[in-house]
């Protein structure tokens, strides 16, 4: 996690450093031409993914199954648009790299798996509110009225 915000912190540094680098070597014009063609041709892919991976879902849906994979893919999906949004070079990169399938499915994976190995998660029947707070588990505590009745 301290990576995580070390990196979010270090990141504008660094892209400001690569443009200035690229700048200085092929001009400004063209550097301001890059980061935008990048990101319209990162969005155009984003696009053709999406669709292809809603439709994806919709089928598996249908079929009665789980779209998991198609679930990962999404996510990696939107996580690729938001770094294509964000102005500059490295965050291009990383975006271009979740749009290849054959990375991104690995990647998500690997992120996913980490996360439910760091994270406790608590699931309930769907339709069920959160318990209240300070109210004993359920299935621990039997509450009844009861009348005795003789037969006599």
């Amino acid at each position: 996690m301290a990576i995580l915000v070390l990196l979010l912190f270090l990141l504008p540094f660094l892209e400001i450093y690569v443009l200035i680098t690229v700048g200085s070597s092929i001009g400004f014009l063209p550097t301001v031409a890059l980061v935008l063609g990048l990101s319209v041709f990162g969005a155009y892919l984003l696009r053709q993914q999406g669709l292809k991976t809603l439709f994806s879902a919709q089928q598996s849906l249908a079929e009665g199954h789980m779209p998991v994979e198609t679930l990962l893919d999404g996510a990696g999906l939107t996580l690729a648009g938001v770094l294509m949004v964000a102005p500059g070079l490295i965050t291009d990169a990383m975006g271009f790299v979740l749009l290849v399938p054959q990375l991104r499915r690995p990647l998500m994976t690997w992120a996913f798996s980490r996360l439910l190995k760091t994270h406790v998660f608590e699931t309930r029947p769907a339709g069920k509110p959160p318990p209240r707070p300070g109210s004993p588990p359920p299935g621990k505590v039997i509450d009844a009225e009861f009348h005795r009745v003789d037969d006599k």
